[in-house]
């Protein structure tokens, strides 16, 4: 028997690459795929209506900016339905969440070229008098070397700022990756104490709201606390100060975190 041409299995499509309908049923069918196809694209159907949906690049950087500073206060779900009525166009949770993460990197980007352009004021105006001071109250040679313990992070090893360091008498020490919870003096014995103050002055803060709503006779189930940036920012600086406080209260402690580095 002779085999088929190839062509003979294909089956003709539609402009909208949906198979030619062959039955009533098979046309519904098709009616609704091209309803979905044009929902989830957010453009034109498959026959050529539009939709309400804006393409990612027409927002302005100014837009996308709002939204996404909308979305790290309020949450993302939050962010698309109020820009949906303010701008009277269906922004999808998806969109939000990309304008979210780019706007975040973009920052981050910025806080490392600030981060990297302010060490050498924060050099001259915080490490040197600090050395100078600890060189006079113990009585030391005037150029007595000073040690900085660093990581490897990327602005703490640019040239400028090695040659400042260097040019003040001030040795540089890099902890290798990964080792900084064995050679770093700040992880061996203030960090985790820092974090658990913090960590517990967030759980006081947030039993304290539950607690204050099912005095108020609110439904367990209905109890909210709510967690926005701008809410929780101010007491977030707060728990910091008080966090501090309780390590300059306790010297013996940070001074056990060099003890613990080898570096005493």
């Amino acid at each position: 028997m002779a085999t088929p041409p190839i062509f003979s299995f294909f089956k003709k499509v539609d402009k909208a690459g949906l198979p030619v309908a062959t039955s009533p049923s098979f046309q519904a069918a098709n009616k609704e795929v091209s309803s979905v196809m044009a929902t989830n694209s957010g453009g034109k159907s498959a026959s050529g209506g539009k939709g309400r949906k804006r393409k990612y690049g027409a927002y302005s950087p100014e837009t996308r900016a709002k939204i996404a500073r909308y979305a790290i206060e309020n949450g993302n779900t939050a962010a698309a339905k109020h820009y949906t009525t303010v701008l009277k166009t269906d922004i999808s949770e998806s969109t939000v969440r990309g304008m979210k993460a780019s706007y975040e990197k973009m920052k981050k980007m910025q806080g490392k070229a600030e981060l990297i352009s302010s060490l050498p004021k924060f050099v001259e105006k915080v490490i040197v008098p600090y050395v100078d001071r600890t060189i006079d109250e113990n009585d030391l040679p005037l150029r007595q070397r000073a040690l900085c313990v660093f990581d490897i992070y990327t602005a703490l090893r640019g040239e400028e700022l090695k040659q400042l360091l260097f040019d003040k008498n001030i040795q540089i020490v890099y902890v290798p990756a990964s080792c900084t919870d064995k050679l770093q003096p700040l992880d061996l014995g203030i960090n985790a104490p820092f974090k658990a103050s913090m960590r517990a002055q967030f759980e006081d803060y947030y039993a304290e709201e539950v607690k204050k709503q099912l005095q108020n006779e609110v439904a367990l189930k209905d109890v909210k606390v709510d967690l926005r940036l701008s809410v929780i920012k101010p007491l977030h600086a707060k728990w910091i100060v008080k966090s501090v406080d309780d390590l300059i209260k306790n010297p013996d402690q940070v001074k056990s975190s060099w003890t613990m580095a080898g570096l005493s």
